[in-house]
């Protein structure tokens, strides 16, 4: 039986399991597969650094290499299977989101296949010696995800990462999601798999897994990464009943505000819900609905968040900067929808035209140039520049300008002057006028962790 090795390059973002490489290893051990993990992120000390690498997926002598890869990593992946394409002569396939919606070939010479969509029966197939003559191979939808074994852990340095996590550990109950925003992918895979491919795991299943996960690893958290875990209200009722009997553990989720009633938001509290992540994206209606194809009205969203505010729910707002035909009355009316709902959490992002989705098509030729595919790897912010770097940077102290406070109106108008961006010169600035906020009980945002992300403080108590 051939060695297998699955890389995961997770380097962009907070070191985190893979979900997708932990279902396909699981399903390959189920055919007695040598299957081996490469775990690619700086903090687990396998930096994205192509020799080092290679030297190490090599010193495994795997026969097959399977490589995810979204398009924010496409540019490192495709030196990397250069690199491995060089030292061997072991079968290299590409899958994940960028094999999947990317229709421009360019890299793919590097790789022996490329799996479109779900990936488990081909590679199952490819185990078994079973190579077919085509290159790219459109994978089969697995319709009854219960039949899926538990996502594979043990080949993840698993419990290190719960604890850089804080606790946390995070599933993964649902595929699919039932909107067509036109920034995201998931109407392609509606075209690739039809209107079924919104597939959920039965409540039963669910909980098993975490039972399971926790006769191994030790967790405090739980978060369910489903693009939006209340869509079926029957489920999440019986979920949410048997979570906080068999479970108790405080509980993270997704969800969208148009799958969020009061019956189910007493629910989720009741279950031991700390957190309710969702994507505003835009303040301005038109925006919304008209160029990210999302008609949802400020007033079901400032209803929507009121209503968790009085669950006793901490409320987390995804918002973009640089949306097309975005201008300063966007902006401003971004400030003031987050003034008037106020979440615990802010999380801004970058507009970037990923491939095969509405606005990405429609937008590669944007700002600093053509966007091609040599760049779409790229970081957004070196392709769209500082205009949109300084509304990512400053969105948190315009809202505190917006609530008033006249000093961050001060600090916005300093440092929207700046030549060039000084990372580090603005964290300290915010780290300083927070302070002297919180001295003052001031409700403020303050930098997180990151700079994208924005978290609520009362006085010297943060809201987070």
């Amino acid at each position: 039986m051939k060695k297998i090795v699955l890389i995961w390059p997770n380097y962009n973002m907070h070191v985190s399991y893979g979900h997708g490489i932990g279902i396909l290893s699981a399903v390959l051990k189920q055919f007695y597969a040598d299957v081996s993990v490469c775990h690619i992120h700086s903090d687990l000390g396998n930096p994205p650094v192509v020799e080092k690498c290679v030297k190490d997926i090599l010193a495994f002598n795997p026969g097959i290499v399977g490589i995810t890869s979204s398009t924010f990593e496409w540019s490192f992946v495709k030196d990397l299977a250069s690199g491995l394409r060089k030292k061997s002569d072991a079968k290299i396939i590409l899958g994940g989101p960028h094999a999947t919606f990317c229709k421009d070939d360019s890299g793919f010479d590097f790789f022996d296949h490329i799996i479109v969509g779900e990936g488990e029966k081909v590679m199952a197939d490819f185990l078994m010696g079973k190579f077919p003559s085509q290159k790219k191979i459109t994978g089969l939808m697995i319709n009854d995800l219960d039949v899926l074994p538990f996502a594979d852990r043990e080949s993840f340095r698993t419990q290190e990462i719960i604890d850089r996590r804080g606790g946390l550990i995070d599933f993964i109950a649902q595929r699919g999601c039932p909107h067509n925003c036109n920034y995201c992918s998931n109407f392609a895979l509606r075209d690739l798999y039809g209107n079924d491919f919104l597939r959920q795991r039965s409540a039963e299943n669910v909980l098993r897994e975490i039972e399971e996960v926790k006769t191994k690893y030790y967790f405090n958290k739980v978060f369910f990464h489903d693009d939006i875990f209340t869509l079926r209200k029957n489920w999440v009722m019986d979920f949410c009943e048997r979570y906080k009997k068999e479970v108790g553990l405080p509980l993270l989720i997704n969800s969208h505000v148009s799958c969020l009633p009061d019956d189910i938001l007493a629910v989720l509290a009741e279950s031991g819900c700390i957190e309710i992540k969702m994507g505003i994206e835009s303040g301005d209606e038109d925006v919304r609905k008209k160029v990210l194809n999302r008609s949802v009205s400020n007033e079901i969203i400032q209803s929507r968040f009121r209503a968790i505010r009085m669950a006793g729910i901490r409320s987390y707002a995804y918002m973009m900067q640089g949306v097309p035909t975005s201008s300063e009355d966007t902006y401003g009316k971004n400030v003031l929808l987050m003034k008037d709902i106020l979440p615990n959490i802010i999380r801004s992002t970058i507009f970037f035209p990923l491939p095969n989705t509405v606005l990405g098509d429609s937008q590669r030729h944007r700002l600093n140039g053509e966007i091609t595919a040599s760049t779409l790897g790229d970081s957004p912010t070196s392709i769209f520049g500082d205009k949109i770097l300084l509304e990512f940077y400053l969105f948190g102290w315009n809202i505190n300008h917006s609530l008033g406070m006249k000093e961050y109106g001060d600090l916005v108008s300093k440092y929207s002057d700046l030549k060039k961006i000084n990372i580090n010169e603005i964290k300290n600035a915010d780290r300083e006028i927070s302070a002297r906020m919180s001295s003052f009980g001031k409700i403020h945002y303050a930098f997180g962790n990151e700079c994208s992300m924005l978290k609520l403080v009362d006085g010297t108590k943060s809201l987070f």
